[in-house]
């Protein structure tokens, strides 16, 4: 039997499914000099930001090792950084720290704001349409705001996605409304197996500061190579310079229904002892309620479709690797 609504999860797909995001981490960022300040900490092209837009990055050491990996929007006034609960107390030391004469102002908004993910093939629409905003007019990733509350387009899972962000009355009111209008609720454990589908790694549990910023195959949507300096970006050229790195995120999927916890081992072949890889998130697909997981293995393994095992159990299973990353 399936632990997951699969009405919440047709919708997730077909129709459009409503999740909250409790806790996420919201940081304003303000003043004259925020875009230069963002951009000297980051992976990616901060300055280049038009207001309305967005992007992945990485705040990484001086190792290229990744601190945080976050979304940033730009808006008329500040910029914003989400990323996953819990980050925001590491996330303001680690800026404040080089603040000295800039004019910057970082302001921890995430015990202020609320945020809603609406996913699915209807989702943009039912969006539209419950906010009077032309989709079209917000950027992939980007942003806008309508009544005080963001609008941010960008998926976390592997069918177009929302968030809503802004007060918690405002979003109460919203997820209400967005219901009556065809949205289904759906659970965290759905949201957590969507988001393993689509190969998008947790802050601070899928990317961490054991990994190299390209480690986590999402170069081509968070590094820029054409930016100029900024805090780790000597090892990050030099990897790229190089060629690549020996462990890449990937995803898994089982032959057969199966379940597994966090933590365990990814091994190349049925007799090997020594494992290629660690799972780090781990749930089921409903469809079929075979175990699916993301973690770091090593390069030779980190192939599409490629047989590997999994557990102590040796169970069987195929690597996921998403392209254009």
């Amino acid at each position: 039997m399936s632990p997951f609504d699969l009405t919440a999860f047709q919708a997730a797909h077909h129709g459009a499914a409503i999740f909250t995001l409790p806790g996420r981490t919201q940081i304003e960022i303000t003043g004259a000099d925020r875009a230069s300040f963002l951009h000297n900490f980051c992976t990616n092209h901060i300055k280049g930001l038009a207001v309305g837009q967005g992007c992945e990055a990485f705040l990484v050491n001086i190792k290229g090792r990744i601190l945080f990996s976050v979304l940033v929007y730009a808006g008329p006034d500040s910029l914003w950084i989400e990323t996953e609960a819990g980050q925001s107390a590491a996330l303001l030391a680690h800026l404040d720290r080089y603040i000295i004469t800039e004019d910057v102002q970082l302001v921890d908004r995430t015990q202020e704001l609320s945020q809603l993910y609406l996913c699915g093939e209807r989702a943009e629409t039912l969006i539209a349409q419950t906010l009077s905003v032309d989709r079209n007019s917000i950027p992939k990733p980007g942003q806008t705001v309508v009544n005080g509350v963001m609008v941010r387009r960008h998926s976390f899972g592997p069918t177009p996605g929302v968030s809503l962000v802004g007060a918690a009355s405002e979003i109460a009111a919203l997820h209400e409304l967005l219901v009556a209008a065809g949205a289904v609720a759906g659970s965290s454990e759905l949201w957590e197996a969507l988001r393993i589908e689509a190969g998008t790694p947790r802050s601070g549990v899928d990317l961490t500061e054991d990994h190299l910023a390209q480690e986590a195959n999402r170069t081509k949507l968070a590094i820029n190579f054409n930016k100029g300096c900024y805090l780790g970006q000597e090892p990050i050229a030099r990897i790229d310079a190089l060629g690549h790195v020996n462990r890449l995120l990937c995803g898994v999927i089982t032959d057969e229904p199966a379940q597994l916890p966090a933590g365990t081992e990814v091994f190349a072949k049925l007799d090997a002892t020594a494992p290629s890889g660690t799972l780090t998130s781990t749930s089921v697909w409903p469809e079929n309620l075979r175990a699916i997981g993301l973690g770091t293995i090593r390069r030779e393994l980190a192939l599409d479709g490629a047989e590997c095992f999994l557990g102590a159990e040796r169970v069987p299973a195929r690597v996921r690797v998403w392209s254009e990353r």
